[in-house]
C-alpha cells in the first residue's frame, strides 16, 4: 500500500480504511489502489514543492496531538532548513498554556532549525522548545504582526528551505501559507 499523504497518522487512518473496505468485501487491492489517489484536503497538511522549496500547508486547525504530528512530518522531509511557523492552538480549555508549552518541548527535540511563533498562546511554544534547545533560531510575533511575519518569512527563506505552517484556523496562517506558495510559483 503506498499513500501519497505523510504521516504515521494517516498510515494509521489507511489501516482503518482498509479494514472497513475489506468488513464490506471490497478487494484488498481495489482499495489500496483507491488510497494511493487520496491527496488530503485543503490546509490539512498540503504539501507544495515550489522553485526548490517545500511549503506543508497545515493550517485548518490545529491541537497538541496535531501539532506533532506536522513537526513529524516536517522532520522526515529532506531540506537545506526545517522552519516551522507555528500559530495559538484555540479552545483547548484551561490549560491551554500548558499544552502549548508541551508542544515546544517536543518540536525543542525535533530537527527544526527555525522557529517562528504567531500569537500570545504560541509564545509558550517557543518557552517549551527553548528550554529543550537553547540555540533553536527563534522569533515570535503577535496575533497583529501578520503582516510584518510575512515580509521577516520573505527576507529570511532561502532555496532549499522546508516550512510548516500550523496553528487554529482563527489564526489566518492559511493566508500566509497562500502568499509564499504564490510567491514562488
Amino acid at each position: 500500500v503506498k499513500l501519497t499523504v505523510m504521516g504515521e497518522h494517516n498510515v494509521m487512518n489507511a489501516l482503518a480504511a482498509l479494514a472497513v473496505a475489506d468488513a464490506y468485501g471490497v478487494p484488498l487491492a481495489d482499495a489500496a489502489e483507491k488510497l494511493l489517489e487520496f491527496g488530503g484536503f485543503k490546509n490539512r497538511q498540503q504539501i507544495y514543492h515550489k522553485n526548490g522549496y517545500t511549503i506543508v500547508d497545515d493550517t485548518y486547525n490545529a491541537s497538541p496531538d496535531s501539532m506533532k504530528a506536522a513537526i513529524g512530518v516536517l522532520s522526515s522531509l529532506p531540506a537545506g532548513r526545517r522552519i516551522a511557523v507555528l500559530a495559538d492552538m484555540k479552545e483547548l480549555g484551561p490549560e491551554t498554556r500548558k499544552f502549548h508549552h508541551e508542544v515546544g518541548v517536543y518540536l525543542g527535540k525535533a530537527p527544526v532549525d527555525v522557529l517562528v511563533t504567531y500569537g500570545d498562546l504560541a509564545m509558550e511554544i517557543e518557552n517549551g522548545a527553548k528550554e529543550q534547545n537553547p540555540a533553536l533560531v527563534a522569533v515570535h510575533f503577535q496575533d497583529n504582526e501578520k503582516a510584518a511575519m510575512e515580509q521577516w518569512i520573505q527576507a529570511e527563506e532561502k532555496k532549499g528551505d522546508c516550512i510548516l505552517f500550523k496553528g487554529s484556523n482563527s489564526m489566518k496562517l492559511g493566508e500566509v501559507a497562500e502568499h509564499v506558495c504564490q510567491r514562488h510559483h
